[in-house]
Formats: C-alpha cells, structure tokens, sequence
C-alpha cells in the first residue's frame, strides 16, 4: 500500500489510517517481476511479468514503449542512470531499492493505468531526462563536485560541451527534443537544469583558477 500527495510532495508506504482521510492517492496493488542482479550495474534490471504495463500503454494510446518508461527489452526504466546514486546513497541493497525506487515506479504505473494520467511530472528521455532530474536535485540538495560531474558524464558529449563551453539557451530558442515549441513552452525544467549546471561548473571553474 502506498500514499502520495501531491502537496507538500510526499509519500508513504504502507500508511495508517490518518492518511486515509488525507486529499492524497492511496493505492494497494500487486507486481509480479523478474529482478536480474548484475554486477555491472547498480541497480538490478527488473521486468513486469503480467503485462499489465503494455495493456495501460494501449489503453490510453500511448505510441511507444518509453513513454511508459519501459526499455525496448521490457526492463523497466526506474530512474535517470544519473539518479540512482543518489536514490541509494548507501548502495544497493534491496530495502532502498524497494522503497525508493520499484515501489515508487508501480505507483506512478498504477496510478496511470486508473486515470491516463500521471500522478508527477515523469522524466523526459535522453538528455531533457537529466537535465531535469539535475534541477529537482539542485532544489533539494546542495550539489557537490561529485553530483555535478556525475550528471556531466551522463549527458550527450554536445550537450556536455555546449554547457563547458558556456553556450546559454534561452526560453525562446527551440526546445531540444524536436517537437518545434519554444523551450519555456515545452521542457521548462530542463532548462532550468541546464542553466543551473552551467552556472554550477562557472562557479567550479572559478574556484579552481583560485
């Protein structure tokens, strides 16, 4: 069982019954996965085994598997792979997997498959994903060397380059995931990621000439 609500932005596996007189979404449901323990990885790769997720995808018209954030070889995609770090800050071990990560992502599925839409925003694919993930991190945390470099070293090597070069994008530039909107109109959190990594690694710079 799990607890979401939107505002103030939390939630709560396995609640008591306060939470049932909350304005939130509380939801009981059952998964049955497969997990792959990798030791190449950080986190296993896990896959829904009733194919519930793909019945949601075609219910509600969904075009394409990602968007339901599920690779094309039917793992599930949990998070940005810039993430899971800071989803586990202690490393893998399978209590914050669960709570911080699979349960979390069956909720959002859940939840989807109830009402064709998404309980939060969910992560853009590619480089708009990052970005975005680095500018809810940036509003929670400070962010350190080491959070910095590890979403650099996830990002596209242009993307990469244009923010070490120090190359702006404004709200009014085309968005990048080419759907010909303006970015303000269209990825607004990942612009405001990819503004606060290039001042980030201005500051960094700056730091380091001292």
């Amino acid at each position: 069982m799990y607890y979401y609500e939107k505002e103030p932005d939390i939630y709560v596996i396995n609640p008591d019954e306060t939470y049932k007189q909350r304005p939130g979404c509380l939801i009981e449901d059952i998964y049955e996965v497969d997990i792959f323990l990798d030791n190449e990885l950080l986190i296993p790769r896990v896959k829904e085994r009733g194919g519930r997720i793909l019945r949601s995808k075609e219910k509600w018209g969904l075009r394409n598997l990602i968007d339901m954030h599920v690779f094309l070889d039917h793992t599930l995609c949990l998070c940005p792979f810039a993430e899971q770090k800071i989803r586990l800050p202690n490393g893998f071990n399978f209590h914050d997997f669960f709570e911080n990560l699979l349960i979390p992502y069956f909720y959002y599925q859940s939840f989807f498959e109830q009402y064709g839409y998404e309980p939060w925003k969910g992560a853009s694919h590619g480089d708009l994903g990052i970005l975005e993930s680095y500018s809810k991190t940036a509003k929670n945390r400070n962010i350190s060397l080491e959070i910095l470099y590890l979403y650099l070293a996830n990002l596209s090597p242009a993307i990469r380059n244009n923010i070490l070069k120090k190359v702006p994008i404004m709200g009014h530039h085309l968005c990048k995931c080419g759907s010909g909107r303006i970015f303000r109109k269209c990825h607004q959190e990942a612009l405001t990621g990819y503004k606060k990594m290039l001042l980030d690694c201005s500051e960094v710079k700056l730091g380091l000439q001292l």
